[in-house]
């Protein structure tokens, strides 16, 4: 009998664990949601805009990050409030110089797609980063092509300028 009523309260506890755990995951995704919602709010929907990435000392887009864009374009369309600065990034190999220059004509092939599908050039702010800024420092292809890029970077005015 005790050992009966034993197993049932702890099957008791077990459960009300289990409830309170997954009350405790429910909170933490509301808030979640919750903050995501409220950053959208105040403009920081710069994650919902996607890099794109380039072939070894090439600066045209393939179909692939075409399609990457499309989802970026139709962000921007529903965001007009928004600018964007356009980030053209090289990876390391390579004089600084051209390195410079491919980032740049990267960022503005993907300026002119951007453009060609609606978006006005007046909300576009092109840049080279050229080697400056990698996002990984290891020295191999696959660190290499992650370095090749355009980034994005979402701002609401143009008093938020670089200087």
């Amino acid at each position: 009998m005790f050992k009966r009523l034993f197993y049932i309260a702890l099957g008791g506890l077990f459960l009300v664990s289990c409830a309170s755990e997954y009350e405790a995951e429910k909170a933490v995704t509301k808030a979640e949601i919750s903050e995501a919602q409220s950053q959208q709010e105040v403009g920081e929907f710069t994650g919902d805009l996607r890099s794109v990435y380039f072939e070894t000392g090439k600066a045209n887009l393939t179909a692939r990050f075409k399609n990457r864009l499309d989802r970026n374009i139709e962000v921007l369309k529903n965001n007009p409030q928004f600018n964007v600065y356009v980030k053209g990034h090289a990876d390391r190999r390579g004089g600084e110089e051209m390195n410079w220059e491919l980032a740049m004509k990267r960022a503005k092939s993907v300026e002119d797609y951007l453009v060609s599908q609606g978006i006005s050039r007046d909300r576009i702010y092109t840049i080279s980063k050229g080697e400056a800024d990698p996002k990984v420092t290891a020295a191999d292809e696959s660190y290499f092509q992650i370095n090749r890029r355009v980034d994005f970077e979402a701002f609401k005015s143009s008093s938020e300028l670089a200087e």
